[in-house]
């Protein structure tokens, strides 16, 4: 039976994955590595091209097919994961192939194999799947953005109401941080690079062995790369230097990080006392094993509490940094895990897809939010007017200790100053509009339209730009 298990809980890795870091998919592309290499040796003559044109595409599509579970098995003799891989591919050609096996793995490290294949992974997986889902969540924001982006919503601080925005700057806030997400991670994902410079580093066989030559162009490394679709790090030890990887990885924690601040802010306001969104409840979903009635918005706690998880396993990846000399294996076991980082922001992406689409906000309750301290929460501008007109003393302290105690929701703050006969003259320099302003509280939203559509342009261009199809 094959094992498509991934790094991490079972109960959140998300099938798209499965192609690239299903546990018995990890050897292919070391495979395609090592089927590079012959590729390459071929081109420099050092196989004669006879002798590879018997690597029939049959018998490519056969090595390919080689699982880890198979590698597994051999490893448990050879006790080198590397070793055992060759062995199995040795094993797996068929007779007219036989003299093929001395130039498997010929010149090549461990790690010119392991580390080269990981980068693979990542970068495949942050196209062909990551990439379109982060796009396709972007495409529905925006929409959500532009439907609101004229609807009154109260801003809250602290979380205490403060001024009026828009519901669609809100979610613009949240989309902004999306975009600039999928702009560093293409930036970091076009930044990976492999390696194949032997056990140093210092490309010691290939030189010997007339690989590669002193000034020559492509290299060696070059030729079996970009059979790949990778190009070399400027300089490696036995492994890829870290930091293009790290870079990466976080990256994807600070798109998790982006998408929890989505799931916090939804959650909060779906608060009974808030309800001004709503998640959709759907068939024959519970939402508490004893309180029929509870509909719990557990869709967006999940998205959440997954940014723990990312956030923790971002750990192990700081922890791997450095390694002795040009290279120990003290970080082998811990870079197998890397890959969870990726599995679980997936999983967020997917989770957050599902109920974006669903999504609802409710307008009556955000009139009614609106309504509640709409007598008072035009103390800023009030403030601000005061003192634009000469207003002798601290503005701020008399609004607040002697206005707003005096405010009720039938006497809004700006009709308890008229009733203050000592600001006559002040209330004269006060201009209409502003005045205009403070009858009309629900109008002093600022640029939130405004701010809201720009970042919905912005978006909209990026993903006019970007060629990868959802």
């Amino acid at each position: 039976m094959e094992n498509f298990m991934m790094p991490g809980n079972p109960r959140y890795q998300p099938l798209s994955l499965v192609e690239f870091f299903g546990y018995d998919h990890l050897v292919r592309p070391m495979i395609e590595l090592e089927l590079a290499l012959l590729d390459s040796l071929a081109e420099v003559k050092i196989i004669p091209a006879k002798l590879l044109k018997s690597l029939s595409p049959v018998t490519r599509q056969s090595l390919l097919r080689i699982t880890t579970t198979e590698i597994d098995e051999q490893e448990r003799k050879t006790r080198h994961d590397v070793k055992a891989l060759t062995d199995v591919m040795m094993e797996r050609l068929p007779s007219d192939t036989e003299g093929l096996k001395p130039w498997i793995h010929f010149s090549a490290t461990s790690f010119d194999i392991r580390d080269s294949a990981m980068i693979l992974l990542y970068r495949r997986s942050y196209e062909e799947v990551v990439r379109r889902t982060l796009k396709t969540v972007l495409v529905l924001m925006v929409e959500k953005v532009e439907r609101y982006a004229k609807t009154p919503q109260i801003g809250r601080t602290h979380g205490k109401h403060a001024m009026p925005i828009t519901a669609g700057f809100w979610l613009a806030t949240i989309l902004a941080r999306w975009l600039d997400c999928a702009l560093r991670l293409n930036e970091k994902a076009d930044s990976l690079v492999g390696k194949f410079t032997g056990i140093v580093g210092a490309y010691n066989a290939q030189l010997l062995f007339g690989l590669t030559k002193q000034g020559i162009s492509p290299t060696f490394e070059e030729r079996v790369l970009r059979k790949v679709g990778l190009e070399p790090a400027l300089i490696s030890t036995q492994i890829l230097p870290p930091e293009p990887l790290d870079d990466f990885l976080h990256a994807y924690v600070l798109l998790s990080g982006a998408l929890a601040q989505f799931a916090r802010d939804c959650r909060h306001l779906m608060r009974s006392e808030i309800g001004e969104v709503r998640e959709q409840f759907t068939g024959k979903q519970t939402g508490s094993s004893t309180a029929p009635h509870k509909r719990n918005p557990i869709t967006y706690e999940n998205i959440e509490g997954i940014h723990i998880l990312v956030r923790n396993a971002y750990q192990n990846v700081l922890a791997n940094l450095n390694s002795e000399h040009q290279r120990d294996l003290v970080g082998s076991s811990v870079s197998r895990q890397f890959p969870e980082i990726v599995v679980l922001t997936q999983y967020q992406l997917e989770q957050t897809l599902k109920v974006i689409q669903t999504m609802e906000i409710d307008e009556t309750a955000l009139q009614k939010n609106l309504a509640q301290e709409k007598h008072i929460f035009m103390s800023e501008a009030l403030q601000l007017a005061l003192r634009q007109a000469g207003f002798e003393g601290d503005a701020h302290a008399f609004i607040n200790h002697e206005v707003v105690p005096k405010a009720t929701p039938s006497k809004p703050i700006h009709q308890v100053i008229l009733e203050m006969h000592k600001l006559d003259a002040i209330r004269e320099r006060i201009p209409i509009h502003v005045w205009h302003a403070l009858e009309n509280p629900l109008s002093y939203t600022g640029r939130a339209e405004q701010k809201a559509l720009e970042v919905a342009h912005a978006t909209q261009e990026y993903l006019e730009r970007d060629s990868i199809s959802i």
